[in-house]
């Protein structure tokens, strides 16, 4: 054992705001091992009948789990054999392009609903593993001539349903809590709007295979009391939920000269925002009247050397930007991926990634004329008409209460 007098050395006076001494200072406390209620995790499946292009699919969870995660559609598409034509194939991410909007309900009560862009948004936030595999399981990121082959032999899409509490167990609704069950609605998109060929698209195609997984949580029963418990309470259990936005505009073609800004209003989206993503794609890519629609095929030419900024009058909301100099530092900073061409991101929480507070937000709707302006000097007036996307993160209430489930502002 070391004499105190060479401990003492080790340091001087002024060091002595930097060192405590006991037990339950030292770095190597004994811990006890941690202790969890017990708990069983149970894969369930809903299947439905195949079901064609432009079509609803409507799920119902009974009542028989106290909570859910990882909510997955699986899919699998036809064959394409388009006769006369070149080439006949699917979009990329086939699984997200594949749907309209999915809704979540309660009864009379529309909790939320999401559409394909707000799922897309999230993919690019995924590391780049994680990213690899959600590509293999959507069938994104694959060139033409590889959805070619595809297109003849047809593999089933996984797509991870979104819920608004984004698979936190700490927010999933109380499933056994509730007086009746809560329903999904996956609308599915015409067939034109996943297809490209030169050819005559179908009307219709029809889907098969058709089951939703989602991983059932069962608690003991006295658990499960306590949690009803809390719903029937007066003032019920409420959490933060996921509740974004999706806004729209179109940018004139050859707009973005050396001088011009696009100035893209912001007051409806209002709430608690900490963030939005912006996509901006050919408007042309987006018409399923076209022989290739494209949503997910970004020419990363548009956000390159984009800059942009918030202003409410003459406040700065967000500062002036450069995508290729901001954006990599926030990207660097908040997130664990990969920095990527795809989208603009406008960021002002310090904390993006956390979901289950929302101080130091934004919200739109307490300013005077809060305005987004983006510019792209780089395209000197040479571009197709573009289509801005705005993705806006948003915290929301919600409530179960007396065996009912709803959003809390609307």
């Amino acid at each position: 054992m070391p004499a105190p007098e060479v401990l003492r050395a080790e340091t001087t006076p002024e060091c002595g705001a930097l060192i405590e001494s006991g037990l339950a200072n030292l770095p190597f406390v004994p811990q006890r091992h941690i202790a969890f209620t017990d708990s069983v995790r149970e894969k369930l499946t809903l299947t439905n009948n195949p079901t064609f292009s432009g079509s609803e699919i409507v799920f119902t969870f009974e009542k028989q789990s106290t909570l859910m995660e990882d909510v997955a559609l699986l899919m699998t598409p036809p064959p394409l054999n388009i006769p006369g034509s070149t080439y006949a194939r699917y979009i990329d991410y086939l699984g997200i392009g594949c749907i309209r909007e999915v809704t979540w309900r309660y009864g009379g009560n529309t909790i939320q609903t999401y559409y394909p862009d707000q799922m897309y948004e999230k993919i690019i936030r995924k590391t780049i593993e994680h990213r690899e595999n959600t590509d293999k399981l959507l069938l994104g990121n694959l060139s033409p001539a590889a959805r070619n082959t595809y297109a003849l032999a047809p593999t089933e899409v996984r797509v991870t349903i979104p819920t608004p509490w984004e698979d936190l167990l700490c927010h999933s609704p109380l499933i056994c809590g509730l007086a009746n069950k809560l329903t999904l609605t996956v609308r599915l998109q015409d067939s034109a709007a996943i297809i490209q060929s030169d050819g005559v698209k179908p009307v219709q195609i029809q889907w098969q295979n058709i089951h939703l997984d989602y991983q059932a949580i069962h608690t003991t029963g006295e658990v499960r009391q306590n949690f009803v418990a809390l719903t029937l309470s007066p003032e019920g259990l409420s959490y933060l939920v996921d509740d974004p936005l999706v806004v729209n505009a179109v940018v004139p073609a050859n707009y973005f000269t050396a001088t011009s800004r696009f100035a893209f209003e912001l007051r409806e989206l209002d709430g608690a925002i900490p963030n939005i993503t912006v996509f901006v794609r050919e408007t042309d890519s987006l018409n399923p009247t076209l022989p290739n629609p494209a949503p997910y095929e970004f020419n990363t030419t548009y956000i390159e050397n984009m800059q942009y900024d918030v202003r409410s009058n003459n406040m700065n909301l967000v500062d002036p930007s450069i995508v290729s100099q901001d954006d990599i530092r926030q990207t660097d900073k908040f997130w664990d991926c990969l920095y990527t061409t795809e989208a603009v991101t406008l960021n002002w929480s310090e904390f993006p990634t956390a979901k289950n507070t929302s101080s130091g937000l934004l919200a739109f709707g307490n300013f005077t004329n809060p305005t987004l302006f983006l510019s792209n000097p780089s395209l000197n007036g040479n571009h197709p008409s573009l289509t801005v996307t705005l993705v806006a993160h948003r915290f929301n209430w919600d409530i179960q209460q007396e065996k009912k489930k709803k959003k809390v502002w609307r």
